[in-house]
């Protein structure tokens, strides 16, 4: 009998061991931050989310650069496809917008090669907290807006900070800043919005008559893009980033409104700035829709250092797919 139980023993232990690894193997926190980088789970990233978190105040700190394109993708043949979309639905007031709401979304690029529309935002390395202080608060617009004048979303991509960290001490708690998301429909004819994004924002298909509006009061910041369509007008997209973070900025293009937007002979478009940074370790994340992410780390973000007495540079190149 003592020797069945011994052989049993030693038969049993290599599954026992292997049990054992393989539970180790699959034990990898996956958890991303909402709008922000993606926290893996390493053992040193765990024990300094344990620890107090550094806090980093705004201050002068510029993070600037431009997007360059590589390959050429065939702007002419993507204009003529929404064209021949364009003609399916309300074709004669729809063709009545302006170049970028008649001309391919996807990639608005200038003749040096530069591309607009692309999410440059900073979020703050393992250990840190930005500090979101009263002035930035005080200066943040209401609203984001999304028009509708034609049968393009313009802008066709726009940042909303909707949330923010406001304790240290609490890393996981957020308070709204009081931005909400207004879409509008300036058109004569009838849209819809259909928008969606990760499992925490998972949107809402909404009919916007002439000339009308809704507010939207309650995306939360996460990694997932938004996604904004129009069911009437399928070749209408739209792209949004619920972020947490202050520290954000497109590359400027035609496609965009207000400051953001610039014509394609200026020297502007295609780059980007943001400002008021914390001269400190960060991590920055670009994005285009075509293009996927930019940067080193994807969506954990690159690492990079922000001066306190110069503007810190850094260009991408996105590749044509």
């Amino acid at each position: 009998m003592r020797r069945f139980s011994l052989g049993f023993a030693l038969l049993a232990l290599p599954a026992f061991v292997l049990s054992i690894m393989l539970a180790g193997c699959g034990n990898k926190d996956t958890k991303t931050s909402g709008g922000g980088g993606e926290k893996g789970g390493s053992e040193s990233e765990m024990a300094a989310q344990k620890q107090d978190l550094k806090v980093l105040e705004p201050g002068k700190g510029v993070l600037k650069g431009k997007i360059t394109l590589k390959g050429n993708p065939d702007l002419k043949a993507l204009t003529n496809v929404l064209h021949e979309e364009m003609k399916k639905k309300d074709t004669d007031y729809c063709m009545k917008g302006s170049d970028p709401e008649t001309t391919e979304f996807t990639y608005r690029v200038n003749d040096k090669g530069l591309l607009g529309n692309v999410f440059v935002w900073v979020v703050p390395d393992t250990g840190t907290f930005f500090k979101v202080d009263k002035k930035q608060l005080d200066e943040l617009p209401k609203t984001v807006d999304t028009h509708q004048p034609h049968c393009a979303f313009i802008p066709h991509c726009l940042f909303h900070f909707s949330q923010y960290k406001p304790d240290p001490k609490k890393p996981k708690e957020m308070k709204p800043t009081g931005q909400i998301w207004v879409i509008h429909n300036d058109a004569e004819i009838g849209h819809n919005t259909n928008f969606g994004g990760g499992s925490k924002n998972k949107g809402e298909n909404l009919t916007l008559q002439a000339k009308s509006e809704r507010k939207i009061e309650n995306l939360v910041p996460e990694m997932k893009e938004v996604a904004i369509t129009c069911n009437v007008h399928p070749w209408m997209k739209g792209f949004m980033r619920v972020v947490d973070t202050p520290y954000y900025a497109l590359s400027l293009s035609d496609a965009l409104d207000g400051k953001n937007k610039v014509d394609k002979s200026d020297p502007k478009f295609g780059t980007y700035e943001i400002q008021n940074l914390p001269a400190a370790k960060v991590r920055v994340i670009a994005w285009h829709e075509a293009c996927g992410y930019l940067n080193k780390g994807g969506g954990q973000g690159e690492e990079i250092e922000i001066k306190a007495d110069k503007p810190t540079e850094k260009d991408f190149d996105a590749t044509a797919k």
